[in-house]
């Protein structure tokens, strides 16, 4: 005789599925193992050559923010692992674990039961959260602390006592030096459960949480003030300016046209959808949450107020609502998405009765979908096998020339794969005067055959470089390495030339000045041709 199964056991199957699938692409991309890039080295450099008191203590090098529980969290794993990739990127690896199981208990608490294995599959699977947990930033941190304080304050919710206030507000004191967007998060939670509370004793419940709010109020001052006082004002000039088109404009018109063009960019970004399916994944969390409210108006209020604290501070021209800056709020867009998805499909199946698994995984494809695109291992700068491939065939005292935006990825592999430093030459910034590269290439001629190395490079500058040697100089050998997935621009590139014994001759090299590029305090700038600048720590 065959033993029915239960509705219950298939339910934890696929959660189990879903919990195993979360593991498998996050520990697929960390072990995947691609070069550091850019953004990261920059942050890896200041974790490496700085003491843990000017770590903590003074604005980072290079343009970066980072809370400073995250970057000593780093430095400790930094400290007993050694410095290479894996270990750098193990705290945020450990984040985007532990923000599974944290997220199936937050999933539990607020959609139906119905909708907790597909809530979870969607968050498992999500590209931008197992993509950031192999980054050296606290983006992955920033979701697992956010879905944390989400849990804490359900569970006041669920039982308003000074015992869980007090749990709340610890945590949030302690989180928001481990994660900048834990202020926001807080921000929107507190108001969020004041107004949410209910019950027959509702003045005792808010006494219940004043301590902890208390707490959690003072912790947040602080966190923001040295936040504040981590930024110079160029650093703070700079953001702003690259940051602009994410911040919500004053004008009503213009507004409204940013909400239509702007609020599905972060989806659209960190999932590589279509606009037209961000655009739908971007409003169907909103129908999710008034189905929420319908039901449970203080939860809803609990997971919607981050996302709506988050858009009041990109209004208030203080935190842009841009693609991997809001990444945090990935959970309750999800939690949104799996209530709108189970609502449709239940309607669906009051029409008729196999019409819920057709909504449901019609509803569900653009999220697969974004799995199929932008599946591991993403490799944005593959600059370790490019130096791997320099050592390997150049000769003896060979010069390296480095294109400026190329001058960190090579201050960090270079020597790992070999290549004396005294043989690196690190160009400096003449954007849009390839006559000024060409000088200082001129300055290596008398070797004979030198190294070019690019990353991150302006593309009108390499090209004009590369086709004027090309013209002049005879190409010996190359190797180009393209970023994946979805990106058509290679990013990590070495050429090798025989220049002849002559000099190029940039005077006959046109070209347009970009000093902008040159100017400002990004991980790629300043530097000169003996890093000169910040020094050899």
């Amino acid at each position: 005789m065959t033993t029915p199964v239960r509705a219950g056991d298939s339910q934890d199957r696929w959660i189990a599925a879903a919990l195993a699938a979360g593991v498998l692409v996050r520990l697929w991309q960390y072990l995947g193992n691609p070069s550091l890039w850019i953004d990261e080295l920059a942050v890896a450099r200041n974790v490496l050559e700085r003491p843990v008191s000017s770590l903590v203590a003074t604005p980072l090098d290079f343009g970066q923010v980072a809370p400073p529980g995250f970057l000593l969290a780093v430095k400790a794993v930094v400290g007993l692992f050694g410095n290479g990739e894996y270990a750098l990127r193990l705290v945020p690896l450990l984040g985007a674990l532990l923000a599974l199981p944290l997220f199936l208990a937050l999933a539990r608490r607020v959609v139906p039961t119905s909708a907790v294995p597909l809530t979870l599959w969607l968050f498992a699977l999500a590209p931008p959260l197992f993509r950031r947990g192999a980054d050296i930033h606290p983006y992955s941190t920033d979701v697992t602390v956010a879905i944390a304080l989400a849990i804490l304050a359900l569970r006041w919710l669920a039982q308003p006592d000074l015992r869980r206030g007090l749990a709340l507000g610890l945590a949030a004191a302690v989180a928001v030096w481990f994660s900048g967007s834990a202020l926001l998060v807080m921000a929107g939670i507190l108001p969020a459960l004041a107004l949410g509370a209910r019950g027959t004793d509702r003045r005792a419940a808010l006494r219940s949480l004043i301590p902890g709010g208390l707490l959690a109020g003072v912790s947040m001052l602080g966190a923001f003030l040295v936040a504040r006082a981590s930024l110079t004002p160029e650093v703070r000039s700079f953001m702003h300016a690259y940051w602009y088109p994410w911040f919500v404009p004053w004008d009503v018109g213009q507004a409204i046209r940013w909400t239509l063009q702007q609020l599905p960019d972060p989806l659209r970004r960190e999932y590589g959808l279509p606009f037209a399916a961000a655009a739908a994944y971007t409003v169907l969390p909103l129908l999710g949450w008034l189905r929420l409210w319908r039901r449970n108006r203080a939860v809803a209020l609990v997971i919607g107020s981050p996302v709506v604290v988050t858009l009041a501070a990109a209004a208030a021209q203080q935190y842009p609502f841009a693609h991997r800056l809001v990444v945090f709020l990935l959970p309750f867009l999800l939690l949104g998405l799996g209530e709108a998805i189970d609502g449709l499909g239940s309607a669906a199946a009051r029409w008729q009765q196999h019409a819920r698994g057709v909504v449901v995984g019609i509803l569900m494809l653009p999220a697969f979908g974004a799995l199929v695109i932008l599946r591991p291992v993403r490799r944005l700068e593959e600059a370790r096998p490019v130096w791997e491939h320099i050592a390997a065939a150049r000769e003896p005292g060979e010069p390296v020339y480095v294109y400026f935006t190329g001058w960190l990825a090579a201050g960090y592999y270079a020597p790992r794969a070999g290549v004396p430093e005294r043989d690196v030459h690190y160009g400096r910034c003449h954007a849009g005067e390839p006559a000024g590269y060409l000088a200082e290439l001129g300055a290596l001629a008398g070797s004979g055959r030198v190294w070019l190395f690019f990353t991150h490079a302006l593309t009108p500058d390499r090209v004009a470089i590369l086709g004027y040697l090309d013209s002049t100089a005879t190409r010996l050998d190359s190797l180009v390495i393209p970023a994946q997935p979805r990106r058509t621009e290679p990013r990590a590139r070495a050429y090798r030339y025989d220049l002849n014994g002559r000099a190029p001759r940039p005077g006959v090299m046109p070209g347009r000045a970009r000093p902008s590029v040159c100017e400002g305090p990004g991980p790629h700038l300043p530097v000169d041709s003996a890093l000169g600048s910040w020094g050899r720590r």
